[in-house]
């Protein structure tokens, strides 16, 4: 009986560090370099959650029973038909350099969009854009290019710092996002100011055109 009892209590532990390793937080992405220009984060190394409702905050996602809803985008999950109107995403980043590392963020595109950074000292960022957010409260860049999609912020990372991020995508009055082409992407900070340059530079050609 006892053998009976022992075994059944290994398959319940077996079963509950299966979900916890399913739904605990995705290992760190490192940071190598900061000059490569875009790096597209692999799938191991974020989460994603949808929230219909759009009624979660981030003080909700950080704690149970929210945060065990997070799960990676795994090939079953892609083949999901149902488009996402209001979604979270989370991952973190590791700055592996042995010097600050200087990269761009693209807010997830929606109507509204939320970027909360938190850095290893405790340090919270909350970040707005979106098609809806008012240009003067807006922050970090927009630009016309496919890579500026929902705009992005430039952030940098001391040697050896980790952060936690987490993006918030509402599109609930426009379209949704299927989630096998919901990409996470850092993009280098001088190709993106190179990048910035070249539309400032177009935009005042067009308008001495006009």
């Amino acid at each position: 009986m006892k053998i009976i009892q022992s075994f059944v209590i290994l398959i319940c532990l077996t079963l509950l560090q299966q979900g916890i390793s399913q739904n605990a937080f995705p290992p760190a992405y490192d940071i190598v370099t900061d000059t490569i220009g875009t790096i597209t984060l692999p799938a191991t190394n974020w989460q994603y959650s949808e929230d219909r409702a759009a009624t979660w905050t981030i003080d909700s996602v950080r704690q149970l029973p929210v945060t065990d809803k997070f799960h990676l985008n795994t090939p079953e999950k892609s083949d999901n038909n149902d488009p996402m109107y209001n979604y979270w995403v989370r991952f973190r980043l590791k700055n592996t350099m042995n010097r600050e590392a200087h990269i761009a963020l693209q807010f997830l595109v929606g109507f509204q969009s939320d970027m909360y950074l938190f850095e290893s000292n405790g340090k919270e960022h909350h970040l707005v854009n979106g098609v809806s957010t008012p240009w003067s409260k807006k922050d970090g860049h927009s630009l016309k290019n496919p890579w500026g999609s929902g705009g992005y912020t430039a952030v940098s990372l001391l040697a050896g710092d980790e952060w936690v991020v987490y993006m918030r995508s509402n599109s609930k009055l426009g379209a949704g996002v299927m989630p096998s082409r919901l990409l996470i992407r850092l993009y280098s900070m001088d190709k993106m100011n190179s990048e910035l340059r070249k539309e400032e530079d177009s935009n005042y050609i067009q308008s001495i055109g006009f």
